[in-house]
């Protein structure tokens, strides 16, 4: 007997492994009926689009709203809605995104010695002790501040850890309370 949708389905007799559902006619007709895995790809209603002869599916359509017709690891999400995300997708877009956010937060550091800054710290460079050098990450984009709030003599020698600063390899604080801040594009910075 040829598969049947679900609508069609009578007393079908099937080989064992192959349902998916029994039912059994408790009107004490006793009359079983069995659904298998092809008959319900073959079904009408909103499950979706399917290959008859391979039982997969093409798209899924729900009841009311898209066609959703590929599923997608881009990152990037994108604004289609017959693309579904997969989880770790996802997961990249809200990484991305909370790291965004971070890198606006403020992150003041204290420091007295050479250093590394990153993305959304306020350094804070005490040179009591000499001269200090702040080395700022080049990733991810953002912003760092540095400050320098001793009243001596010494210097703040800010680098970036690759590329330029507005065109040059570095640049010095020399006073008190002085300051700059840089954003980077993960290739140079430039001072805002």
């Amino acid at each position: 007997m040829a598969d049947k949708k679900i609508s069609q389905l009578t007393n079908l007799p099937v080989a064992d492994g192959v349902d998916l559902l029994v039912i059994v006619d408790q009107t004490g007709l006793d009359e079983t009926k069995n659904i298998t895995v092809s008959q319900l790809m073959g079904s009408p209603g909103p499950i979706g689009s399917d290959a008859a002869d391979t039982g997969t599916f093409t798209a899924l359509e729900l009841a009311t709203g898209p066609q959703v017709d590929e599923i997608s690891t881009d990152p990037n999400l994108g604004t289609n809605d017959d693309v579904l995300p997969t989880q770790y997708a996802i997961k990249q877009y809200v990484d991305t995104a909370v790291a965004d956010v971070s890198s606006a937060i403020l992150n003041p550091v204290h420091v007295s010695g050479d250093s590394t800054a990153s993305i959304g710290d306020v350094v804070l460079v005490d040179t009591g002790s000499g001269d200090v050098t702040i080395t700022m990450n080049i990733t991810p984009k953002g912003r760092i501040t540095v400050k320098k709030i001793s009243p001596d003599g010494n210097q703040v020698t800010i680098v970036p850890e690759s590329g330029t600063i507005d065109g040059n390899p570095s640049v010095n604080l020399l006073t008190q309370f002085e300051s700059l801040s840089f954003v980077t594009d993960t290739t140079n910075y430039y001072i805002v």
